[in-house]
């Protein structure tokens, strides 16, 4: 079994912020952050001291961010991000014979009530698309270049 967390930090990890994190951590196997505007240098060693690799999704909004616990690192398909946004960022886990989409979005709260044409909406669409490519309703075996 995974454990999986999610958090909006509002674009900083302040010391308060840190603590929990380090509590969540202890006790999570994957977190999804969001609105990061890239972690401090200090907090990467924190969060990579604590067992978890730090992977960014780059781009020019706050982003998004998954801490991924290293037990999990040999099972890493795929990294997958949106660029030049930063809105998505993803990570395509091969556990046996299935796939695993684990995705970190940083949209707008209002997504619900927008037209399905608005970018934002265009962009999560998109993206999980595009990272799914069906592998989560077919059979490993199916897919292409795999």
């Amino acid at each position: 079994m995974i454990s999986l967390a999610s958090w909006n930090i509002n674009k900083a990890l302040t010391p308060n912020k840190l603590h929990d994190l380090t509590l969540l951590l202890s006790t999570t196997d994957v977190v999804f952050l969001q609105e990061t505007s890239y972690l401090s240098v200090h907090n990467r060693q924190l969060i990579n001291s604590r067992g978890f690799d730090v992977l960014e999704s780059p781009g020019h909004h706050s982003g998004c961010c998954i801490l991924l616990n290293k037990s999990l690192q040999p099972y890493v398909k795929k990294v997958l991000h949106h660029e030049p946004t930063g809105r998505a960022l993803g990570v395509l886990l091969q556990l046996g014979h299935h796939l695993l989409l684990l995705a970190s979005l940083y949209l707008p709260t209002s997504l619900d009530f927008q037209s399905s044409h608005a970018p934002d909406v265009l962009t999560a669409a998109l993206f999980t698309l595009r990272c799914c490519n069906g592998a989560l309703v077919r059979p490993l075996s199916s897919l292409p270049g795999i």
